[in-house]
């Protein structure tokens, strides 16, 4: 399946304006989709002149997920990011006969998962959300409280680098 077919067919699948309820809570699928393609001629300078290399680009990104609200004014949700991306570099005999490939191709295998997401606001101003990156093994996470008490924090056990931020709001 080609980057076009995997957006055709996810596009069939989902209905992001489609909302339904479940046990009083108002679910609202998330969605979104963005991509590209490109064809372009490169001009290569050799002794003898010039060849071309064509280079060929598809790139598509997106987010799924669902957002929940309940009657007594509590939200919460998740979702995941990811993106599809293939392309190709073809190269002229001239350039061949000096040692380059035909072609070369590249890109993901499949869709690649980046961002991991989920959050949890109260109707008194707590809140929590947090991310975490599968490609990095970045983890982070975020707190609010009701008295204007923020709270930041990153890790990554990889490389077992953190950071912990804070802030207070205060209203004159």
């Amino acid at each position: 399946m080609d980057g076009n077919d995997f957006l055709r067919s996810l596009g069939k699948k989902l209905n992001p304006a489609a909302s339904f309820n479940i046990g009083g809570a108002g679910i609202i699928p998330r969605l979104s989709l963005e991509g590209s393609g490109s064809m372009s001629r490169n001009p290569t300078k050799l002794p003898d002149g010039y060849v071309d290399i064509l280079h060929n680009r598809l790139n598509a990104s997106g987010e799924v997920g669902l957002d929940a609200y309940t009657p007594g004014g509590h939200n919460f949700g998740a979702g995941v990011k990811g993106n599809y991306s293939k392309g190709m570099l073809e190269f002229p005999s001239e350039l061949q006969n000096l040692g380059a490939l035909p072609k070369i191709k590249y890109g993901t295998r499949g869709v690649d998962a980046h961002d991991i997401n989920a959050y949890y606001n109260s109707p008194d101003g707590f809140g929590i959300r947090g991310n975490y990156n599968p490609g990095t093994n970045d983890i982070n996470a975020y707190f609010n409280t009701p008295n204007g008490l923020g709270i930041r924090g990153n890790y990554n056990p990889d490389t077992d680098d953190y950071s912990v931020y804070g802030n207070i709001k205060v209203d004159f």
